[in-house]
């Protein structure tokens, strides 16, 4: 008796080819993944030149002259769908980030990727539409504005502070308030630690707050800081407003540090 085996087998494996087909082939269109967007090469406008968009966090509005030391970064984009995939807009060499727009009316936007921030070579973003616009063939343009702070240098970015309060001990020395590193923050009082990052040497001031009903009684850094301040006002007040540097012989650009408000 011939063995049939090799046939089954055969017509088993064809049908099988046959039905994935038949499945890949069933796959609505909206299921397949988008390709990418295209973003084309970029137009640079120069200093000196107007803008034709508002960049939001940096006083530039529509039809502004752009400032010495910044130029604004048009690309094309073009989307195949509604992609989730990052595209990464560069700034020319020896700039970086400080800004992004869209032209008025525009019918694509962008949403910065929670990993990428401002303030670096690149910026991660995802395009997709807006106005219920199909996504398929959608174009448009992003704008970024990239500045070069050796010339044009940004104010020092100061985070929210975190708080240590009375009973916990002290980071740092306070000077005139004979408050010691290592020492217990005494009843009344609370020490804010505020984050900063310098983007260049920038002449302008920024203001840290003491909480609702204390006032600054001091201010101070850990050991081997790489920053500096002046300060603007007298202690005394809520409000404390000062120039925060890096010291001599440290690069501003990108320096992190923390300075200390002892507020009560």
């Amino acid at each position: 008796m011939l063995n049939s085996t090799p046939h089954r087998t055969s017509r088993r494996a064809a049908i099988t080819a046959a039905l994935a087909l038949t499945a890949a082939l069933a796959v609505p269109a909206g299921a397949l993944a988008a390709a990418p967007p295209t973003i084309g090469p970029p137009t640079v406008i120069h200093a000196g030149q107007k803008t034709p968009i508002d960049v939001g966090g940096n006083h530039l509005h529509q039809h502004d002259v752009i400032r010495r030391g910044t130029e604004l970064v048009r690309w094309p984009v073009v989307m195949h769908g509604a992609s989730k995939a990052l595209v990464t807009l560069a700034c020319p060499t020896g700039t970086i980030h400080s800004g992004l727009g869209l032209q008025e009316g525009s019918d694509v936007a962008f949403a910065v990727n929670n990993a990428s921030d401002y303030f670096k070579p690149t910026i991660d973003v995802r395009f997709y539409t807006i106005r219920n616009v199909p996504a398929d063939g959608a174009t448009g343009h992003v704008y970024a504005l990239c500045r070069d702070t050796a010339i044009a240098p940004l104010a020092p970015l100061v985070e929210s502070p975190s708080i240590r309060r009375a009973g916990q001990k002290s980071p740092v020395d306070i000077a005139g308030n004979h408050l010691h590193q290592g020492d217990t923050i005494r009843a009344g009082t609370q020490l804010l630690r505020y984050g900063v990052t310098l983007h260049g040497n920038s002449r302008r001031s920024v203001t840290l707050f003491c909480p609702l009903g204390t006032v600054h009684r001091g201010i101070g850094f850990a050991e081997g800081t790489k920053l500096s301040f002046a300060l603007d006002n007298k202690y005394g007040r809520r409000t404390m407003r000062m120039h925060l540097i890096a010291r001599p012989g440290v690069s501003a650009e990108g320096t992190k540090g923390s300075v200390y408000a002892l507020c009560g």
